[in-house]
């Protein structure tokens, strides 16, 4: 295990033992974020699989002392995400999101879990719960990528007349501000370059073209 991340959980552990309520999720977050840019050779999994088992620990820890904490859940939630535990971070997401209504990564996650899980009818409704308000600034982008999201999943769902409207409302979007067509775009990538090409190919053919 890095000793950065050694050296962290030395001052979390010391702060648990002086009393702190927020420690052990806090423990949890830093733990999920130390692992997201992680290169993936062998070794650095390993490493990687054992910082997570120790945000998982806390994150439990947490919950056991107060349930009714939403971002232990949430922070529960994340940990088994970036740990491929998809079914099991979307009870967690659940958890936070019913402790919390208005927790905007809690809900956005929660939609994640079901669009990998495959359920497109319950992803639709939980993308919807997204707000924007949650994603302002320099995050504004994850709204964006979440409406792409929900198109695929109604398109995914059967209901193609509404992923068209969905998809042609985000990209009419990036049509008048084309800096905010980067990168990421898998599903409407894979939508326009499949089922709706010909309806969606050529413009953002269009798009791809500007950002050359």
């Amino acid at each position: 295990m890095p000793r950065g991340f050694l050296a962290l959980d030395r001052i979390y552990a010391e702060a648990v033992r002086l009393g702190s309520e927020e420690a052990e999720t806090s423990l949890a977050i830093s733990a999920d974020a130390c692992v997201e840019h992680f290169p993936r050779t062998e070794r650095e999994r390993s490493a990687a699989a054992a910082i997570l088992t120790k945000g998982e620990q806390a994150a439990r820890r947490a919950i056991a002392r107060r349930d009714d904490d939403a971002l232990a859940h949430y922070a529960l939630g994340s940990i088994l995400y970036s740990g491929g535990h998809t079914a099991n971070a979307l009870a967690a997401f659940t958890d936070a999101t019913t402790r919390d209504a208005t927790m905007g990564w809690a809900l956005l996650f929660r939609a994640h879990c079901l669009h990998d899980l495959k359920e497109w009818d319950e992803a639709v409704l939980a993308y919807d719960a997204v707000k924007a308000s949650s994603f302002e600034g320099v995050i504004a982008w994850r709204y964006d990528l979440a409406r792409e999201q929900r198109a695929f999943c109604l398109l995914m769902a059967g209901r193609r007349g509404a992923a068209i409207a969905a998809f042609e409302m985000i990209l009419a979007r990036y049509e008048r501000e084309p800096h905010l067509f980067r990168d990421f775009h898998d599903d409407l990538m894979a939508a326009a370059d499949g089922a709706l090409a010909p309806e969606l190919g050529t413009r953002v053919a269009a798009l791809l073209a500007l950002r050359r």
